[in-house]
């Protein structure tokens, strides 16, 4: 009976242990276990290289050209001619060198004949040949009213010159087929046809005298000052078969032609200052790159405004 009682106090005394532990287990909580760790994916598969491509084949050398032909050789110039002697002359005040040659040939050439002052021009200009060159120094000249045939005179840009011969309010010169550069005439000057001027001045202007063949000016300057001077001036009794302007500037004056086939300006300039203020145009005209200064106008007298042929050029044509 006794050890019955032990035994029942005993359970009692274990399931209180027991309950106790419990409690103490609830009130602090297990720790939870740990996960087990995932499991690491496997590594993937490397990718297949891709395979290198074929190399191009090497392309075939083109086809050298043929070499080109020799040129052929040239023939072998002709022998020089030498100078074997040289022989001077003087002709009529002018110096002629004659050069004789190796081949036996001889040159002849005539240096330009020098004027220093008005006798002196009038000597050479009355014994000029035809083709022969005139060339006067800077100063002041009366020339002659005749001039040799084919006769070229020269100046220095300044050289002045008057002329001898009186016809009306003009200066008579007679010229055929005669050349005259770098001279300033100080008078109106009245040609005979057949010239042709170039770097020249004229003051008073130009008119002509039963004028006859080409009349040419080239890089000439007109600066007629006088009131109703003409800087060209042409009359009906004329026979000019061509009336040639290149690059001329006319400051003043004038510009009227009758007695011409036809006529043409290029790359002239016209000022302000005429006593007219057009041109009067008798024959049918060229005017090419040619400027005009305001309120001068082009007349075509008689001929109808059809025979003006403008090209490059503003001005009005009445």
């Amino acid at each position: 009976m006794v050890k019955s009682k032990i035994c029942k106090l005993l359970m009692v005394m274990l399931l209180s242990i027991v309950m106790c532990m419990s409690l103490v287990a609830c009130a602090q909580g297990e720790k939870g276990a740990q996960g087990e760790q995932g499991l690491q994916g496997e590594k993937g598969e490397q990718g297949i290289q891709g395979m290198q491509g074929p190399r191009g084949e090497k392309g075939n050398q083109g086809v050298q050209g043929e070499k080109g032909e020799q040129g052929v050789k040239g023939e072998q110039g002709e022998q020089g001619v030498g100078v074997v002697s040289v022989k001077v002359n003087y002709v009529n005040g002018k110096c002629v060198f004659v050069f004789t040659m190796t081949d036996g040939s001889t040159i002849s050439c005539t240096v330009p004949t020098l004027a220093n002052d008005t006798e002196e021009l009038k000597s050479v200009i009355e014994n000029a040949e035809s083709g022969e060159e005139i060339s006067l120094s800077a100063g002041e000249y009366t020339m002659p009213n005749g001039i040799v045939d084919g006769v070229k005179i020269v100046g220095d840009g300044t050289t002045k010159i008057n002329l001898a011969q009186q016809e009306g309010p003009y200066n008579r010169i007679n010229t055929s087929n005669s050349t005259f550069e770098g001279l300033v005439f100080e008078q109106s000057v009245c040609l005979t046809g057949n010239a042709t001027f170039i770097n020249c001045v004229f003051k008073k202007g130009t008119d002509t005298c039963t004028a006859n063949g080409d009349i040419k000016f080239i890089n000439c300057t007109f600066e007629s000052d006088g009131a109703g001077d003409f800087a060209m001036h042409i009359d009906s009794g004329d026979n000019v078969s061509e009336l040639v302007f290149e690059n001329c500037d006319f400051k003043a004056g004038a510009v009227a032609f009758k007695g011409v086939s036809k006529a043409s300006f290029i790359s002239c300039e016209f000022g302000g200052a005429f006593s007219w203020k057009y041109m009067r145009a008798y024959a049918p005209t060229l005017l090419k790159d040619c400027t005009f200064e305001q309120g001068l106008t082009v007349k075509s007298a008689g001929n109808g405004v059809g025979n003006i042929t403008l090209q490059n050029t503003d001005v009005t044509v009445e």
